[in-house]
């Protein structure tokens, strides 16, 4: 590849990270309004909030490539299908995450 080439997929892999960052705020920030509506205090959205924060990082590894990536994702499927329990019929992280191929994201951003 090239020099332009890698500066190219360099720019936009970074895009894509300040994408999800900003996702994941709008998303923060729209739950807290809700739960802020419904009665909730700060405290307790604080501590909400900070432990959304811990399960997401824990979670990174199955956004991004690495021998882990698989690992993560059952992880997360089995977490999700514990609490569905069939209440619904439960999607598998590929069907949730159709655009993250495995070894298809080069890094994940963190908080």
């Amino acid at each position: 590849m090239n020099h332009y080439l890698a500066r190219q997929a360099a720019t936009q892999i970074e895009c894509i990270n300040q994408g999800i960052l900003c996702g994941q705020q709008y998303a923060i920030d729209m739950m807290e309004i809700a739960l802020h509506r419904q009665g909730w205090g700060y405290d307790r959205i604080k501590r909400l909030v900070d432990d959304i924060r811990d399960i997401a990082d824990y979670y990174a590894p199955s956004m991004h490539p690495g021998m882990e990536q698989e690992v993560y994702q059952e992880r997360m499927d089995r977490e999700l299908k514990d609490l569905v329990k069939g209440r619904q019929e439960f999607a598998t992280f590929e069907e949730r995450y159709p655009l993250v191929r495995k070894n298809a994201l080069q890094r994940m951003p963190r908080r």
